[in-house]
Protein backbone atom coordinates (compact mmCIF):
# COMPACT_ATOMS: atom_id res chain seq x y z
CA UNK A 1 0.00 0.00 0.00
CA UNK A 2 1.16 3.76 -0.65
CA UNK A 3 2.51 5.54 2.12
CA UNK A 4 2.02 9.31 2.14
CA UNK A 5 1.96 9.19 -1.54
CA UNK A 6 4.85 7.15 -1.82
CA UNK A 7 4.87 3.04 -2.60
CA UNK A 8 5.60 0.56 -0.09
CA UNK A 9 8.79 -1.24 -0.60
CA UNK A 10 9.62 -4.85 -1.71
CA UNK A 11 11.95 -6.68 0.39
CA UNK A 12 13.20 -9.78 -0.91
CA UNK A 13 15.34 -12.35 1.20
CA UNK A 14 16.44 -15.30 -0.54
CA UNK A 15 18.73 -17.09 -2.49
CA UNK A 16 20.50 -15.86 -5.56
CA UNK A 17 21.65 -18.41 -7.75
CA UNK A 18 23.24 -19.01 -11.46
CA UNK A 19 21.01 -21.47 -13.47
CA UNK A 20 22.31 -23.69 -15.69
CA UNK A 21 19.61 -25.16 -18.10
CA UNK A 22 19.46 -27.67 -20.71
CA UNK A 23 16.75 -28.32 -22.94
CA UNK A 24 15.85 -32.29 -22.91
CA UNK A 25 12.69 -34.41 -24.78
CA UNK A 26 11.37 -35.05 -21.36
CA UNK A 27 11.86 -35.42 -18.05
CA UNK A 28 13.72 -38.46 -16.92
CA UNK A 29 12.70 -40.80 -14.68
CA UNK A 30 14.98 -42.42 -11.82
CA UNK A 31 18.38 -44.16 -12.88
CA UNK A 32 16.97 -43.14 -16.76
CA UNK A 33 19.73 -40.97 -18.50
CA UNK A 34 18.59 -38.60 -21.57
CA UNK A 35 20.21 -36.32 -24.07
CA UNK A 36 20.05 -32.87 -23.76
CA UNK A 37 20.47 -29.56 -25.72
CA UNK A 38 23.28 -27.05 -25.48
CA UNK A 39 23.71 -26.01 -21.85
CA UNK A 40 22.48 -22.01 -20.87
CA UNK A 41 23.32 -19.81 -18.49
CA UNK A 42 20.75 -17.66 -16.46
CA UNK A 43 20.61 -15.59 -13.63
CA UNK A 44 18.78 -17.28 -11.21
CA UNK A 45 17.41 -18.28 -7.64
CA UNK A 46 13.93 -17.92 -6.22
CA UNK A 47 14.90 -14.64 -4.01
CA UNK A 48 16.45 -12.69 -7.22
CA UNK A 49 13.89 -13.82 -9.72
CA UNK A 50 11.32 -12.94 -7.59
CA UNK A 51 12.78 -9.84 -6.58
CA UNK A 52 13.79 -8.94 -10.85
CA UNK A 53 9.84 -9.98 -10.99
CA UNK A 54 8.93 -7.24 -9.23
CA UNK A 55 11.67 -4.34 -9.93
CA UNK A 56 10.29 -5.02 -13.70
CA UNK A 57 6.50 -4.35 -12.37
CA UNK A 58 7.92 -1.08 -11.03
CA UNK A 59 8.44 -1.31 -7.03
CA UNK A 60 11.79 -0.33 -5.43
CA UNK A 61 13.19 -3.27 -4.10
CA UNK A 62 15.84 -4.12 -1.62
CA UNK A 63 17.95 -7.66 -1.96
CA UNK A 64 18.70 -9.73 0.92
CA UNK A 65 21.15 -12.50 0.12
CA UNK A 66 24.50 -14.20 0.07
CA UNK A 67 26.66 -14.55 -3.17
CA UNK A 68 30.33 -16.96 -3.16
CA UNK A 69 33.75 -15.91 -3.54
CA UNK A 70 33.55 -17.28 -7.32
CA UNK A 71 33.68 -15.61 -10.40
CA UNK A 72 29.63 -16.23 -10.76
CA UNK A 73 29.79 -13.72 -8.08
CA UNK A 74 30.01 -9.99 -8.93
CA UNK A 75 27.89 -10.74 -12.53
CA UNK A 76 25.21 -11.82 -10.02
CA UNK A 77 25.11 -9.03 -8.22
CA UNK A 78 25.83 -6.64 -10.89
CA UNK A 79 22.61 -8.27 -12.93
CA UNK A 80 20.73 -7.65 -9.71
CA UNK A 81 21.75 -3.90 -9.82
CA UNK A 82 21.02 -3.60 -13.61
CA UNK A 83 17.42 -4.42 -12.63
CA UNK A 84 17.25 -1.53 -10.35
CA UNK A 85 17.24 -3.76 -7.28
CA UNK A 86 19.28 -2.37 -4.54
CA UNK A 87 21.68 -4.89 -3.13
CA UNK A 88 23.63 -2.97 -0.25
CA UNK A 89 22.78 -5.96 2.00
CA UNK A 90 23.79 -8.63 -0.62
CA UNK A 91 27.06 -9.82 1.00
CA UNK A 92 29.45 -12.47 -0.04
CA UNK A 93 30.66 -15.77 1.73
CA UNK A 94 34.53 -15.75 0.10
CA UNK A 95 34.99 -19.46 1.16
CA UNK A 96 31.86 -20.70 -0.71
CA UNK A 97 30.87 -21.01 -4.57
CA UNK A 98 27.18 -19.24 -5.21
CA UNK A 99 24.46 -21.33 -5.98
CA UNK A 100 23.31 -23.19 -8.58
CA UNK A 101 20.23 -24.36 -9.99
CA UNK A 102 20.39 -27.95 -13.05
CA UNK A 103 17.07 -27.12 -14.64
CA UNK A 104 16.00 -29.94 -17.08
CA UNK A 105 13.10 -28.54 -19.39
CA UNK A 106 11.47 -30.70 -21.48
CA UNK A 107 9.56 -29.82 -25.10
CA UNK A 108 6.07 -28.94 -23.66
CA UNK A 109 7.29 -26.84 -20.91
CA UNK A 110 7.51 -28.37 -18.01
CA UNK A 111 11.34 -29.02 -15.71
CA UNK A 112 13.21 -30.88 -13.18
CA UNK A 113 15.15 -28.78 -10.87
CA UNK A 114 18.30 -29.82 -8.43
CA UNK A 115 19.91 -26.87 -6.11
CA UNK A 116 22.98 -26.75 -4.95
CA UNK A 117 22.53 -24.05 -2.29
CA UNK A 118 26.66 -23.05 -2.26
CA UNK A 119 26.66 -19.52 -0.41
CA UNK A 120 22.82 -18.91 -0.20
CA UNK A 121 22.79 -21.62 2.23
CA UNK A 122 25.28 -19.68 4.74
CA UNK A 123 22.82 -16.84 4.69
CA UNK A 124 22.21 -16.09 8.46
CA UNK A 125 20.23 -14.09 10.75
CA UNK A 126 22.63 -11.76 11.83
CA UNK A 127 22.74 -10.50 7.71
CA UNK A 128 19.51 -9.95 8.08
CA UNK A 129 19.60 -8.21 10.84
CA UNK A 130 22.16 -5.74 9.11
CA UNK A 131 19.19 -4.34 7.34
CA UNK A 132 16.66 -3.68 10.08
CA UNK A 133 16.50 -0.41 9.01
CA UNK A 134 15.21 -0.60 5.68
CA UNK A 135 11.86 -2.61 7.16
CA UNK A 136 8.63 0.29 7.39
CA UNK A 137 5.38 -0.64 8.35
CA UNK A 138 3.63 -1.65 5.11
CA UNK A 139 6.04 -2.76 3.17
CA UNK A 140 6.13 -6.46 1.61
CA UNK A 141 8.64 -8.70 2.90
CA UNK A 142 8.49 -11.68 0.42
CA UNK A 143 10.31 -14.85 0.95
CA UNK A 144 11.24 -18.49 0.19
CA UNK A 145 13.15 -21.14 1.48
CA UNK A 146 16.21 -21.81 -0.48
CA UNK A 147 18.00 -20.46 2.44
CA UNK A 148 18.24 -21.71 6.02
CA UNK A 149 14.90 -22.07 7.56
CA UNK A 150 16.00 -21.29 10.46
CA UNK A 151 17.05 -17.53 8.74
CA UNK A 152 12.92 -17.23 7.37
CA UNK A 153 11.24 -17.90 10.29
CA UNK A 154 13.45 -15.58 11.96
CA UNK A 155 13.22 -12.59 9.63
CA UNK A 156 9.33 -13.50 9.71
CA UNK A 157 9.40 -12.50 13.37
CA UNK A 158 11.13 -9.48 12.20
CA UNK A 159 9.21 -8.27 9.67
CA UNK A 160 5.78 -8.96 11.86
CA UNK A 161 7.36 -6.56 14.13
CA UNK A 162 8.09 -3.97 12.01
CA UNK A 163 4.78 -4.04 11.03
CA UNK A 164 5.24 -5.60 7.48
CA UNK A 165 3.08 -7.33 5.15
CA UNK A 166 5.01 -10.94 5.14
CA UNK A 167 4.33 -13.02 1.65
CA UNK A 168 5.96 -16.63 1.93
CA UNK A 169 6.29 -18.92 -1.03
CA UNK A 170 7.14 -22.19 0.87
CA UNK A 171 9.61 -23.84 -1.84
CA UNK A 172 11.30 -25.97 -1.90
CA UNK A 173 8.78 -27.92 0.33
CA UNK A 174 9.23 -28.07 3.71
CA UNK A 175 7.35 -28.56 7.17
CA UNK A 176 6.70 -24.78 9.04
CA UNK A 177 6.50 -24.37 12.81
CA UNK A 178 2.89 -23.48 14.07
CA UNK A 179 4.24 -20.23 14.91
CA UNK A 180 5.69 -18.81 11.92
CA UNK A 181 2.32 -20.07 10.54
CA UNK A 182 0.29 -18.35 12.49
CA UNK A 183 2.79 -14.51 11.49
CA UNK A 184 2.26 -15.14 7.81
CA UNK A 185 -0.22 -12.36 5.90
CA UNK A 186 -0.03 -14.39 2.69
CA UNK A 187 1.36 -17.81 1.45
CA UNK A 188 1.31 -19.38 -1.73
CA UNK A 189 1.70 -22.51 -2.49
CA UNK A 190 1.60 -25.11 -5.40
CA UNK A 191 -0.10 -28.52 -4.93
CA UNK A 192 2.28 -30.19 -3.65
CA UNK A 193 3.89 -27.32 -1.25
CA UNK A 194 0.27 -27.20 0.29
CA UNK A 195 0.29 -31.14 0.65
CA UNK A 196 3.49 -30.76 2.62
CA UNK A 197 2.45 -27.87 4.64
CA UNK A 198 -0.69 -29.48 5.49
CA UNK A 199 -0.46 -33.35 5.41
CA UNK A 200 -3.66 -33.17 2.90
CA UNK A 201 -4.10 -34.32 -0.61
CA UNK A 202 -4.89 -31.24 -2.91
CA UNK A 203 -5.79 -32.99 -6.50
CA UNK A 204 -9.30 -32.28 -6.73
CA UNK A 205 -11.02 -28.78 -6.20
CA UNK A 206 -12.45 -30.10 -3.31
CA UNK A 207 -9.10 -30.89 -1.65
CA UNK A 208 -7.39 -28.18 -2.27
CA UNK A 209 -9.92 -26.22 -0.78
CA UNK A 210 -9.50 -28.55 2.42
CA UNK A 211 -6.06 -28.20 2.05
CA UNK A 212 -6.17 -24.31 1.85
CA UNK A 213 -8.66 -24.12 4.94
CA UNK A 214 -6.58 -26.05 7.42
CA UNK A 215 -3.34 -23.61 6.35
CA UNK A 216 -6.35 -20.67 7.48
CA UNK A 217 -7.31 -22.37 10.37
CA UNK A 218 -3.58 -22.47 11.80
CA UNK A 219 -3.53 -18.20 11.30
CA UNK A 220 -2.39 -17.90 7.70
CA UNK A 221 -4.42 -14.77 6.92
CA UNK A 222 -4.73 -15.57 3.00
CA UNK A 223 -4.22 -18.75 0.80
CA UNK A 224 -3.61 -18.60 -2.46
CA UNK A 225 -2.27 -21.63 -4.23
CA UNK A 226 -0.94 -21.75 -7.86
CA UNK A 227 -2.75 -25.26 -9.72
CA UNK A 228 -1.02 -24.92 -13.00
CA UNK A 229 -2.97 -24.51 -16.08
CA UNK A 230 -6.10 -25.09 -13.43
CA UNK A 231 -5.58 -21.17 -12.41
CA UNK A 232 -5.30 -20.42 -8.92
CA UNK A 233 -7.33 -20.56 -5.80
CA UNK A 234 -7.83 -17.40 -3.29
CA UNK A 235 -8.70 -18.40 0.02
CA UNK A 236 -9.12 -14.99 2.49
CA UNK A 237 -12.37 -15.58 4.24
CA UNK A 238 -15.14 -18.38 4.53
CA UNK A 239 -15.33 -19.07 0.80
CA UNK A 240 -12.52 -19.80 -1.77
CA UNK A 241 -12.08 -17.59 -4.99
CA UNK A 242 -11.18 -19.06 -8.61
CA UNK A 243 -8.86 -17.67 -10.99
CA UNK A 244 -8.47 -19.02 -14.19
CA UNK A 245 -5.56 -19.12 -16.10
CA UNK A 246 -4.98 -17.50 -19.03
CA UNK A 247 -4.52 -19.74 -22.34
CA UNK A 248 -0.58 -19.22 -23.79
CA UNK A 249 1.89 -21.77 -25.35
CA UNK A 250 3.63 -22.57 -22.66
CA UNK A 251 7.58 -22.61 -23.61
CA UNK A 252 9.53 -22.89 -19.77
CA UNK A 253 7.67 -22.92 -16.89
CA UNK A 254 10.96 -22.51 -15.08
CA UNK A 255 9.94 -18.81 -13.14
CA UNK A 256 6.19 -18.97 -13.23
CA UNK A 257 5.93 -19.31 -9.87
CA UNK A 258 8.69 -16.60 -9.15
CA UNK A 259 6.93 -14.43 -11.85
CA UNK A 260 3.81 -14.63 -10.00
CA UNK A 261 5.35 -13.74 -6.47
CA UNK A 262 7.24 -10.62 -7.56
CA UNK A 263 4.67 -9.31 -9.54
CA UNK A 264 1.66 -10.00 -6.82
CA UNK A 265 3.84 -7.79 -4.62
CA UNK A 266 4.49 -5.43 -6.82
CA UNK A 267 0.89 -4.78 -7.46
CA UNK A 268 0.19 -5.16 -3.60
CA UNK A 269 3.20 -2.51 -2.72
CA UNK A 270 1.10 -0.25 -5.69
CA UNK A 271 -2.08 0.10 -3.47
CA UNK A 272 -4.22 -3.11 -5.98
CA UNK A 273 -6.77 -5.04 -3.81
CA UNK A 274 -5.56 -8.48 -3.28
CA UNK A 275 -7.80 -9.75 -6.13
CA UNK A 276 -6.81 -7.75 -8.66
CA UNK A 277 -3.17 -8.35 -7.78
CA UNK A 278 -3.90 -12.04 -7.94
CA UNK A 279 -5.19 -11.74 -11.88
CA UNK A 280 -2.17 -9.15 -12.87
CA UNK A 281 0.18 -11.92 -11.47
CA UNK A 282 -1.37 -15.10 -13.16
CA UNK A 283 -1.74 -12.40 -16.55
CA UNK A 284 2.73 -11.83 -15.87
CA UNK A 285 3.48 -15.16 -14.90
CA UNK A 286 1.35 -16.56 -18.13
CA UNK A 287 3.22 -14.13 -20.17
CA UNK A 288 6.54 -15.48 -18.64
CA UNK A 289 6.29 -18.73 -19.39
CA UNK A 290 5.86 -18.28 -23.34
CA UNK A 291 9.96 -17.55 -22.96
CA UNK A 292 13.21 -19.45 -22.25
CA UNK A 293 15.15 -18.54 -18.83
CA UNK A 294 14.03 -17.87 -15.67
CA UNK A 295 14.76 -14.09 -15.44
CA UNK A 296 15.46 -12.93 -19.10
CA UNK A 297 11.29 -14.15 -19.24
CA UNK A 298 10.25 -12.33 -16.66
CA UNK A 299 7.80 -9.52 -18.25
CA UNK A 300 7.82 -5.25 -17.26
CA UNK A 301 4.19 -3.94 -16.34
CA UNK A 302 3.88 -2.66 -19.84
CA UNK A 303 4.95 -5.68 -21.58
CA UNK A 304 2.00 -7.20 -19.42
CA UNK A 305 -0.45 -4.93 -20.15
CA UNK A 306 0.29 -4.95 -23.88
CA UNK A 307 0.10 -8.58 -23.83
CA UNK A 308 -3.18 -8.88 -22.08
CA UNK A 309 -5.00 -5.90 -23.41
CA UNK A 310 -8.52 -7.24 -24.69
CA UNK A 311 -7.51 -11.01 -23.36
CA UNK A 312 -10.34 -13.09 -20.97
CA UNK A 313 -9.09 -16.30 -19.23
CA UNK A 314 -9.93 -19.78 -20.28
Amino acid sequence: MERDGKMAKVIVIGSIHLDLVSRVKCIPSPGETVMGGDLKYFFGGKGANQAVAAARMGAEVYMIGKVGGDSFAQPLKDNLQENDIKTEYVSADKDLASGIALIAVSETGENSIIVAKGASGTLSFDDVLKAEGIFSPGDYVLLQLEVPLVTVEKSIALAKKKGCKIILDPAPAAKLSPEVIGMIDIIKPNNSEISMLTGLPSNTDEEALQAARKLRAAGVKTVIMTRGDKGALCLDGDEPNYFASYPVKAVDTTAAGDCFNGSLAAALAKGYKLHEAIDWAMKAAALAVTKEGAQPSLPTWEEVEKAFKGKVRK
